[in-house]
C-alpha cells in the first residue's frame, strides 16, 4: 500500500495528543484564572478592532465596539467577541461579507493570520512554554492552542495590511507585504 501512513507517525501523533490531554488536565485547576485571562484577550482584541475602524473613519462603529468591550465578562460567556466580529467585518468589508466565503480577501486574511500564528508560536516556544495548552482553544489535535489564543489581539494588524494593500486579487505583492 503506497498511501499508507507509517506506524511511527501514528504513534508519534497519538503520543502528542495524549501528552496534550495530560497537560490540559493538569491546568484545569486554574479555570477561573483562564477565564479572566481570556476576558482580557477578548477585550484587547475588540479595542484593536475599534482602533482600526476609527483609523478608517468608521467613528460610529468604533464607538459601538468600545461599548462592547465593557460588556465582556469573564470567559466571554455572553460571546461579545463574536458580536464584535460581526459588526467589525461588516463595517470593513460590507454587510454581506462572511469569513466563510471563498473570496480573495479571506485568502489574504487567512494567509496573514497563519503568519501571525507562526510568529506568536515561535515566541511562546522560545520561552519554553507548552504550546498545546490554551486558554480558550482546547483542541487536543491542535499543537498551537496557546498561540491561537494569544494571537487574537494582533489580528487587526493583519486586517490593516489587507485593507491597505489588497486592490483586488490576492497576489504575490500582497503576500510579500503580509
Amino acid at each position: 500500500m503506497t498511501n499508507a501512513i507509517p506506524l511511527g507517525s501514528i504513534c508519534h501523533f497519538t503520543a502528542l495528543t495524549t501528552r496534550a490531554n495530560v497537560y490540559q488536565s493538569r491546568c484545569n485547576g486554574g479555570e477561573p484564572i483562564k477565564k479572566r485571562v481570556w476576558q482580557h484577550v477578548v477585550k484587547d482584541k475588540i479595542r484593536e478592532q475599534a482602533r482600526l475602524l476609527k483609523e478608517n473613519d468608521y467613528e460610529t462603529q468604533a464607538k459601538q465596539l468600545v461599548r462592547i468591550v465593557d460588556e465582556v465578562r469573564s470567559g466571554d460567556t455572553t460571546n461579545r467577541e463574536a458580536h464584535a466580529a460581526r459588526l467589525y467585518f461588516a463595517t470593513l468589508f460590507g454587510s454581506g461579507f462572511s469569513r466563510e466565503n471563498d473570496l480573495p480577501i479571506n485568502a489574504a486574511l487567512n494567509y496573514g493570520y497563519s503568519i501571525l500564528l507562526s510568529l506568536v508560536n515561535r515566541e511562546i516556544t522560545a520561552r519554553g512554554v507548552i504550546t498545546q495548552v490554551g486558554i480558550c482553544h482546547r483542541n487536543e489535535y491542535n499543537q498551537f492552542n496557546l498561540a491561537c489564543d494569544l494571537m487574537e489581539p494582533f489580528r487587526p494588524a493583519v486586517d490593516r495590511l489587507v485593507i491597505e494593500h489588497m486592490t483586488g486579487e490576492f497576489d504575490a505583492g500582497v503576500r510579500r507585504v503580509l
